[in-house]
């Protein structure tokens, strides 16, 4: 689920300032697990 959420970060994030500053810290602590 949280890699799905990654994925459409640089669709919606683009758009969506809000999800941007929500998905900072996420990239931050998944982006450590590889995706998939």
């Amino acid at each position: 689920m949280a890699t799905q959420i990654i994925n459409d970060a640089p669709k919606t994030g683009g758009k969506k300032s809000g999800i941007g500053d929500i998905l900072k810290p996420l990239n931050s602590e998944y982006g450590k697990v590889p995706p998939g």
